[in-house]
C-alpha cells in the first residue's frame, strides 16, 4: 500500500494551464492532454516495442549497458514529428553525419564514458517547417566553456544540459536553439544549486523548471545540488520534485494528472535511487477543475476523481492508479461476486447466511463478541452490507465465499490493484483499490459482462439509489437546470429519468508511519444514467463515476472535498445532458397570429398561424373549443384543424366564432390571438369582387349569376342573395337592391 503525503512535495502552485509556444521544444512545454508513458531501468528492448506502439522519446538517459530510464509521448496530434530520432551509443563523428545528412536538430543530449571516450543517449526531430530554428550543440565542455558558448551566442538559449564523466573527469553537453520568434521566452541556466536556491530562483525569475540534474549526490550533512534550465513561466500548470520513489513517481503524475518532461536519477544519502522530476500538466478541462477541488479543500491529503461512459471515453482522471483504502467501498466487490454466483445459479438470495452479530454493524467484527446471533436471507445481508454498510453481514459474505476468491475474482476482472487484507471495519493492514479499477467493476455490470439486466437492476436496488428528484442529485439537477430554456415540465420529467446507484466508504486510521489517529479516507464509487436527447429521441449514457480523499487528518475537509469530487464530475455530464434537451427544443412563439374573416353562408373561410422556434404541433379552437376535422356543423366541411392553416368550406353561420391555434412542441407552447369569423346571409354590393361598389359591372354580374354564371373564386357571390336558402328569387333580387342602395339585407 503506499501511502503518499503532500508534505513531501516541493512543488511550485497550482496555476491554470494553458498551452504555449514551441519553445524550442514543445515537449517540455504544450499542456495538451496527450498519451505518454516513462520506463526507468528498461532494456533497450523495451524503448524499441514503444517506439513501434507509436510512441516518440523527448527524454532518454543510460544508466547502464543494458537499460534505459526514457519519457516518450504519443508522436500525433500536436506532438507530432514527421522526422526524428533517438540515438544510444553513438560518437560524436556519427551523431554529427546523421544529423546533417537528415536535417535534423537536438533537443535532449546526455553524454556517458564509453571505455575513456563519450558516447551519447540522444532525441532529436527534424529541423524542418514548424520546428525549424537555429540550433548548436557542445560537448566535452566545462561550465566556463558553456557559458562561454552561450555569450558568443547572445541569440541562442540552451534546452539540454547534462553533466557526464569521462575517464574521471567532468564534462558538459549542451544544446542549443535561436531565442527568437515564437522560441523566445525568457530563461535562466544554473550550477550546483540546492533545492531552496532552486526555489528561490523560480521565485523570483517567475519561471518554470525545463531541465533537472543532480550534479552533486547528498550525503547526510550535505543537501543534493542540482543543474537546472529555467523559462519564464507561460502560465502552464507544473510541478518539480527534487527527490521521488519511482513509485511516488508515477502516484504523482497521477495525482497531478501530469506528465513527465525530466527524469534524472541519483542516489540519495541513504544509498537508495530518487529522481529529480519535472512534471507539466496533462489533464482536460474537467480534471483540472477536480483536481483545483482537491487542491482547494485538502490540506495533506490526497485526493483523486474517475469518470468515464460505459463503452466510452474517460472525462476525469486524477490518482486513477494510485492506490488508496477504499473503505466500505470495496464492498461492491463483494455484492458483485454474490450477484454473479446467484445469477449462475450456484447460489441464491433466498438462502440463509449465519451473522454472528447483528447488533453493531460498524464494529470491526474481528473483535465484537456475538450479539443475536442468527441467520438472515442472503438477500437482506446483501441489502444491510451496500445500503447500510453493516460491517458483520459483510464479514459474513466475505467467509461465505473466501477471501481468496475475492481477490481472484477480482484479478480476473483485471482489477490489477485491487487486494482485500482486512476484514472492512477493522483497518488494518490497509485494503487496497484504485478509481480506475472501481470504474473496471462498475463498468463491467453496467455492460453485461458479468450478469443480464435483470440481475444488474438486482443489484442496484440492494445499494443507494435514486433518481433525480431526491437528494444532491435533485440539487445538482436543478443547479444545471437553471441556465437552460427547459420549462418546470421538461426539467421535471428530465430529472424521472435520471437514475444512480452507489457505494461510499469512509474510515479513520492512524497515519502512515503510526503516531496515533487519526488521518481519514472517505471515498464513493457508483453507476450513473443520464437521458440524453438526439434527433428527438431519448437516448440514455451510462457513466462510473469514483471518488477518493486518502490520508486527510481533517475529516471534514476529507467528507466534503470527496462529495465535491463526485459531483464536480456527474454536474459535468448532467450539464450536458440537460443541454441535449435544450438544443432538441426552443421556445415556441407565434410571429403572426390570424386575421379575421367575413364570408357569405355557403362560402369557404380559412385562417392561418406563423411561428418561431422548434416545429411545433397545432390544434385549432372555435371559442376555446377543439375542432376537428370532417364534417363541421350546419353542413360544413373542416380541415386543417391540426396544421398552420385552417380551412372551412360550405360555410354555415352555426362556424361562426372566435378561433385560435393552439401552438406546442417538446418544450414549450403559445396560443394565438382570436379571429373572429362572421358569418353573413348576404352578399356584398360588389358582386364582381372588383374593388367597384354597386356599379354597372356588379348588376350584369347579379343577373348573370342569376342565369347560371355566377363569379368564380376567390369571390363568393350567390345567387342566394340574402342567404335563405332559396336561389334567384324575387326576395334575393330585392335584397340585392336594397343593399345596392346602401340599406339592409
Amino acid at each position: 500500500m503506499s501511502f503518499i503525503r503532500r508534505t513531501f512535495i516541493a512543488a511550485l502552485a497550482l496555476v491554470a494551464a494553458l498551452a504555449g509556444p514551441a519553445l524550442g521544444q514543445s515537449d517540455r512545454s504544450l499542456t495538451t492532454p496527450t498519451g505518454w508513458i516513462w520506463l526507468h531501468g528498461a532494456p533497450s528492448a523495451d524503448v524499441t516495442t514503444y517506439v513501434n506502439q507509436g510512441f516518440r522519446p523527448f527524454s532518454l538517459d543510460r544508466n547502464s549497458s543494458t537499460s534505459f530510464d526514457t519519457i516518450m509521448v504519443a508522436n500525433s496530434g500536436a506532438y507530432n514529428k514527421p522526422g526524428w530520432g533517438y540515438f544510444t551509443g553513438t560518437t560524436p563523428t556519427n551523431l554529427s553525419t546523421w544529423l546533417s545528412d537528415n536535417n535534423e536538430r537536438l533537443i535532449d543530449l546526455k553524454g556517458y564514458d564509453n571505455g575513456g571516450t563519450v558516447a551519447f543517449a540522444a532525441c532529436a526531430i527534424s529541423n524542418t517547417g514548424a520546428d525549424a530554428a537555429g540550433w548548436g550543440w557542445l560537448y566535452n565542455a566545462s561550465q566556463a566553456g558553456i557559458n562561454s558558448w552561450m555569450a558568443s551566442n547572445p541569440t541562442q538559449r540552451l534546452i539540454s544540459l547534462n553533466r557526464y564523466t569521462v575517464a574521471g573527469n567532468n564534462y558538459y553537453a549542451g544544446v542549443s536553439v535561436s531565442n527568437t520568434g515564437a522560441n523566445a521566452t525568457g530563461w535562466w541556466y544554473y550550477y550546483d544549486l540546492t533545492a531552496a536556491q532552486i526555489g528561490s530562483n523560480l521565485s523570483t525569475n517567475n519561471a518554470r523548471l525545463t531541465h533537472l540534474q543532480c550534479t552533486v549526490a547528498p550525503t547526510n550533512l550535505t543537501p543534493a545540488r542540482f543543474t537546472c534550465i529555467m523559462v519564464s513561466n507561460a502560465g502552464q500548470g507544473w510541478w518539480w520534485y527534487p527527490a521521488l520513489t519511482a513509485q511516488q513517481v508515477s502516484d504523482f503524475t497521477n495525482l497531478n494528472a501530469a506528465r513527465l518532461i525530466n527524469l534524472d536519477r541519483y542516489t540519495d544519502a541513504g544509498g537508495n535511487t530518487v529522481y529529480a522530476t519535472v512534471m507539466i500538466d496533462n489533464a482536460n478541462t474537467l480534471t483540472r477543475q477536480v483536481r483545483q477541488v482537491v487542491s482547494d479543500g485538502l490540506s495533506t491529503g490526497a485526493g483523486g476523481g474517475y469518470m468515464k461512459e460505459v463503452g466510452g471515453g474517460e472525462f476525469c482522471s486524477v490518482g486513477a492508479d494510485y492506490v488508496f483504502e477504499p473503505a466500505s467501498m470495496l464492498k461492491i466487490l463483494y455484492g458483485a461476486y454474490c450477484i454473479d454466483r446467484c445469477a449462475a445459479g450456484t447460489d441464491n438470495l433466498a438462502n440463509s447466511i449465519f451473522v454472528a452479530n447483528r447488533c453493531d454493524g460498524n464494529a470491526c467484527p474481528d473483535t465484537v463478541a456475538p450479539c443475536n446471533s442468527g441467520n438472515d436471507t442472503l438477500d437482506t445481508a446483501l441489502a444491510l452490507m451496500l445500503q447500510n454498510s453493516d460491517n458483520n453481514r459483510t464479514k459474513s459474505i466475505h467467509d461465505r465465499y473466501t477471501r481468496t476468491t475475492l481477490n481472484n475474482y477480482a484479478a480476473a476482472l483485471g482489477m490489477a490493484s485491487t487486494h482485500i487484507n482486512h476484514d472492512i471495519g477493522c483497518g488494518q493492514p490497509p485494503n487496497e483499490l484504485t478509481l480506475r479499477d472501481a470504474g473496471t467493476l462498475y463498468e463491467l455490470i453496467a455492460n453485461g459482462s458479468l450478469f443480464s439486466q435483470s440481475w444488474e437492476d438486482t443489484l442496484h436496488q440492494h445499494m443507494l439509489n435514486n433518481d433525480g428528484t431526491v437528494g444532491s442529485f435533485n440539487t445538482n439537477i436543478n443547479t444545471e437546470a437553471a441556465s437552460t430554456n427547459l420549462t418546470p415540465s421538461e426539467i421535471s420529467t428530465f430529472k424521472s429519468l435520471c437514475y444512480m446507484a452507489q457505494k461510499g466508504g469512509s474510515y479513520g486510521v492512524p497515519p502512515p508511519g503510526g503516531g496515533g489517529c487519526c488521518v481519514y479516507d472517505i471515498t464513493n464509487g457508483g453507476w450513473m444514467r443520464l437521458p440524453f436527447k438526439s434527433g428527438g429521441n431519448i437516448v440514455y449514457h451510462e457513466y462510473v463515476v469514483e471518488s477518493m480523499t486518502n490520508n486527510e487528518p481533517d475529516q471534514t475537509a476529507a467528507g466534503t472535498t470527496n462529495s465535491n469530487i463526485w459531483w464536480t464530475m456527474a454536474r459535468d455530464r448532467i450539464r450536458a445532458a440537460l443541454l441535449s434537451w435544450d438544443a432538441a427544443c426552443t421556445t415556441v412563439v407565434v410571429t403572426n397570429d390570424p386575421d379575421p374573416v367575413t364570408v357569405l353562408a355557403g362560402g369557404s373561410a380559412q385562417f392561418s398561424v406563423s411561428s418561431s422556434g422548434t416545429a411545433p404541433t397545432y390544434q385549432w379552437r372555435r371559442n376555446n373549443v377543439v375542432v376537428n376535422n370532417g364534417a363541421g356543423p350546419g353542413g360544413s366541411t373542416i380541415s386543417g384543424a391540426t396544421t398552420a392553416t385552417l380551412h372551412i368550406s360550405n360555410v354555415s353561420p352555426l362556424n361562426a366564432g372566435t378561433y385560435t391555434a393552439v401552438l406546442t412542441n417538446g418544450c414549450s407552447s403559445d396560443t394565438s390571438l382570436g379571429a373572429l369569423l362572421t358569418v353573413t346571409r348576404c352578399g356584398s354590393a360588389d358582386f364582381n369582387c372588383d374593388g367597384d361598389t354597386g356599379t354597372d359591372a356588379d348588376i350584369e354580374s347579379f343577373f348573370a349569376c342569376l342565369a347560371g354564371h355566377c363569379p368564380g373564386a376567390p369571390c363568393t357571390s350567390s345567387a342566394d342573395f340574402d342567404g335563405d336558402g332559396d336561389i334567384g328569387t324575387d326576395a334575393d333580387i330585392e335584397s340585392f337592391f336594397r343593399v345596392l342602395a346602401g340599406g339592409p339585407c
